[in-house]
């Protein structure tokens, strides 16, 4: 049986649609974000198509072209500055991944105020996107809510898609509204095969912990005794080495200090670990669960803290 948006998502859908009819004919107002809301009828408004790969009803996505040429304003030409460009309805790619450093892979801010440097992974009625509600720096965040136990709320993207890379680097700072419960899973890296990974979660009890698994059997769990502050934004870093025993290794840094890892963990096996998840899965039981996120880096060398 084909599932029907929410109310809440038609309500969205129906406002942008009238809004892209005004534009039309002349008239100028403010732009409505629908970045990962359920298509309506198989519709979306222009500049967005309807992501069908995850099944009806579909989740609309950016068609937006990018623009590679200067910033508006003050910003030097070919910097991204992160905001809509001068030009119509038109975002500015600026360098292409927003890195300002060598070997970072990915840098962003949301100041664009869309995700569409990424993919969305998401389940039932789970939703990711980008929001002025919260934000650690500039305008806009990224906020992830995952519906129910199980489900995903993620942001994906094939960053580390290179075989040679040795080093993975993933930074991002996050905030746990009050309230909102966190038994949740924050940060993946994710291995082509089956049940290969990394993922960093944080309980109940605002206890951090992590797991790795390897050739879909090897299970490492170790609890961190570090207590997450709500309403506060926190810096979490994850770092995987590729490498054999007594070589390779898992560390898992907050707020610029090392809190736990695994030193000489034989990640080999698996080799590059390509995926990147990041937002809220739930293993809570009792209902939904809602982070915001900001200034993510990929990387293969240590991002580190603001």
């Amino acid at each position: 049986m084909r599932a029907r948006p929410t109310i809440a998502s038609r309500f969205v859908l129906v406002a942008a649609l009238a809004a892209a009819a005004l534009v039309s004919v002349g008239c100028t107002i403010e732009e409505v974000q629908i970045e990962g809301f359920e298509c309506l009828d198989g519709r979306c408004p222009r500049g967005f198509a309807c992501d069908l790969r995850r099944g009806e009803p579909g989740r609309c996505i950016s068609q937006v072209p990018l623009d590679a040429g200067a910033d508006a304003g003050s910003i030097p030409p070919g910097v991204d500055a992160g905001r809509r460009d001068a030009g119509p309805h038109l975002r500015d790619a600026g360098p292409g991944n927003g890195c300002a450093s060598p070997g970072h892979l990915l840098c962003d801010d949301f100041e664009s105020g869309s995700i569409m440097r990424w993919g969305v992974s998401v389940d039932g009625a789970s939703l990711v996107s980008a929001t002025g509600t919260a934000a650690r720096s500039g305008d806009y965040a990224v906020a992830a809510t995952s519906a129910a136990d199980g489900m995903a709320a993620f942001l994906t993207l094939d960053a580390f898609d290179d075989p040679t890379i040795t080093d993975q680097w993933v930074r991002a700072y996050f905030l746990f509204p009050r309230g909102a419960g966190t038994e949740l899973t924050i940060m993946e890296l994710a291995g082509a095969a089956p049940s290969t990974g990394v993922s960093l979660h944080i309980d109940s009890y605002r206890v951090m912990s992590w797991y790795s698994s390897y050739d879909g059997g090897d299970v490492f769990e170790d609890p961190i005794p570090i207590s997450i502050t709500e309403d506060v934004w926190t810096c979490f870093e994850l770092h995987v080495r590729q490498g054999g025993v007594g070589v390779g290794a898992i560390e898992v840094f907050v707020d610029g200090a090392q809190v736990g890892g695994w030193a000489g963990a034989s990640t080999a096996s698996t080799g590059v670990l390509p995926t990147v998840n990041l937002g809220a899965r739930s293993f809570a039981p009792s209902g939904v669960r809602l982070v915001y996120l900001d200034d993510v880096v990929l990387s293969t060398v240590r991002p580190g803290c603001d």
